[in-house]
């Protein structure tokens, strides 16, 4: 059920309202390196013009902030934690050219001082940005995404924080796909005004209508790898559905950080590998890469029972090989620097097990994620 509660409003913005002066030169400067190459973290898939992949810490902020400035009339975002100043000062350059910005941010991110998050947002509401709390229906609205003039959406497992940028492991996938956006757009809508929201996801999944659903077909429907990058893993059926893969014959291989947060899998799986020079806080599956039916899930959202039926996230279900590859790359360096490809090589393609739900795709080869974060484990970064 929807509790109402007051919403917050912005400060308005007087005629003359500037960047601060430091704000000025740290945005020009992000955005003349974004124009000048491509990051090196960014993928521009040639077989799907309407996806784009962001590796981080490989990009860096610049990815974000200029898909921020190239915004001309809307942007509306979702985001758990907000801190990084250089996100906060493209929000307020936008809204200073004139674009109408809307933030929804969440008023309590596990382990994070109140006063942090009510200054970043009197920081967005000084510059005329629109600025709410997110809905209390849900335990937390852990989603880190932002739609731009209606026709594309950064959808990312990072949060808007400096070590997101820095020392994380994490990735975002801009969609240009109209259905995928269009969608994304009318949660925006229904969350903004803490409603249910009204759309029927076709291009997107969404908690708790179909979320676990999907993600236990994806693991379900794995024949020969699965591979996991998890912060945190604590939900039984999703758990014993990874050991299931396992003993099907699939290779199934998981990159964490805190290990404490996948209880039993630590043992359970055959290959399991602690990263501790970067903290890993992306969230994918990666589904019988190589192969012709290969699938990609990229989210905020942990395989908790929280993520999978209390919180509000967004996340992507990628076919695009030319997105799957440098993912499945990315996976195989971070292992083979922390331990080697241990696991042995993948079987012939086993059988999969029954799905416990299709997982729909859009007309871009995507689908879209919008499930719920059990955050007691979690470390928000």
């Amino acid at each position: 059920m929807f509790r109402s509660r007051p919403f917050d409003h912005p400060v308005p913005r007087s005629p003359g309202a500037a960047l601060a002066p430091w704000a000025r030169l740290t945005l020009a400067v992000a955005l003349l390196l974004a124009a000048l190459a491509p990051p090196s973290g960014t993928t521009r898939a040639a077989a799907s013009p309407t996806l784009q992949l962001i590796t981080e810490p490989d990009a860096g902020v610049a990815p974000l902030v200029a898909f921020i400035a190239a915004a001309r009339h809307t942007l509306d975002g979702e985001i758990y934690l907000l801190t990084d100043r250089d996100v906060e000062a493209a929000l307020d350059a936008a809204a200073v050219r004139g674009v109408t910005v809307r933030i929804n941010l969440d008023p309590h991110p596990f382990g994070t001082a109140r006063s942090v998050v009510r200054r970043a947002y009197a920081a967005l509401a000084t510059h005329g940005i629109q600025v709410r709390y997110t809905s209390p229906a849900y335990v937390f609205t852990h989603a880190k995404y932002i739609i731009s003039d209606d026709d594309s959406a950064w959808i990312g497992t990072m949060n808007w924080s400096a070590s997101a940028f820095r020392s994380n492991r994490e990735f975002a996938i801009v969609d240009r796909d109209p259905t995928a956006v269009a969608q994304a757009a009318a949660i925006f809508a229904a969350d903004w005004v803490h409603a249910p929201p009204a759309v029927q996801p076709t291009a997107l999944v969404v908690s708790p209508l179909n979320a676990r659903g999907t993600l236990a077909a994806l693991i379900a429907g794995a024949r020969r790898t699965l591979d996991v990058y998890a912060e945190e893993v604590n939900d039984p059926a999703m758990s014993a559905d990874l050991i299931a893969a396992v003993d099907r014959g699939v290779r199934v291989r998981l990159v964490t950080t805190v290990e404490d947060a996948i209880g039993a899998l630590a043992t359970a799986l055959p290959t399991v590998r602690r990263d501790r020079a970067l903290y890993i806080h992306g969230k994918a599956l990666i589904v019988d890469a190589g192969l012709p039916d290969a699938r990609l899930f990229l989210g905020s959202e942990n395989l908790s029972a929280g993520s999978l039926d209390r919180n509000r996230e967004l996340g992507l279900v990628a076919s695009d090989p030319a997105i799957i590859g440098p993912v499945e790359r990315t996976f195989a360096a971070d292992l083979a620097a922390i331990g080697g490809a241990a696991g042995g090589a993948p079987a012939a393609a086993a059988t999969p097990s029954a799905p416990t739900a299709a997982v729909p795709s859009g007309p871009s080869g995507t689908v879209g994620v919008l499930v719920r974060l059990n955050s007691l484990l979690h470390t928000p970064m």
